[in-house]
C-alpha cells in the first residue's frame, strides 16, 4: 500500500483517483478475525491509498483484530496513504473501537477530523 513498509489485510480498500469520494452510513465490522498472518503485514479496517478528495461519514470500524491484545499487534481502524499533498480526506461523526496499533494512521494529503468517536483497550500492560 503506497509508501507503508507492510503489506495490508483490509476489510475495505478505498483505491480512487475520483475527486469526490465517500462512504456514509457503513459498519466495517472485522469481527476479531483479522489474520494477517506475518509480522510483515498489518491489518486495517478501511484502508485508503492515493484518493484524493474523500468524505468518510456515519461510517463504524469495529473490532480490527486478530482477537488478542499484544504487543506485536498492528491492527488500525482507518490507514490512509495520499501520493499528493493536495489529496484531502474528511472523517466526521463515526466510530473507531476494537483496535490493536492506533485508531487511524495517515501519511500524507490534508486531513479534518471532527466529531468522531475513538476508544482504544485504555491503559494496558501491553506496549503495542
Amino acid at each position: 500500500m503506497g509508501s507503508f513498509s507492510k503489506d495490508v489485510s483490509t476489510a475495505l480498500l478505498v483505491n480512487s483517483s475520483a475527486a469526490n469520494w465517500g462512504l456514509h452510513n457503513l459498519t466495517v465490522d472485522g469481527a476479531d478475525r483479522m489474520d494477517y498472518g506475518t509480522a510483515s503485514q498489518l491489518a486495517a479496517g478501511i484502508s485508503i491509498e492515493g484518493a484524493a478528495g474523500g468524505l468518510i461519514n456515519n461510517v463504524t470500524v469495529d473490532d480490527v483484530t486478530d482477537g488478542a491484545l499484544k504487543n506485536s499487534g498492528d491492527d488500525i481502524g482507518i490507514l490512509g496513504y495520499f501520493e499528493s499533498a493536495s489529496d484531502s480526506l474528511t472523517i466526521t461523526n463515526s466510530t473507531i473501537q476494537g483496535f490493536n496499533k492506533n485508531g487511524m494512521a495517515f501519511s500524507g494529503g490534508s486531513l479534518t477530523i471532527t466529531s468522531n468517536q475513538i476508544t482504544g483497550a485504555g491503559l494496558t500492560g501491553v506496549v503495542a
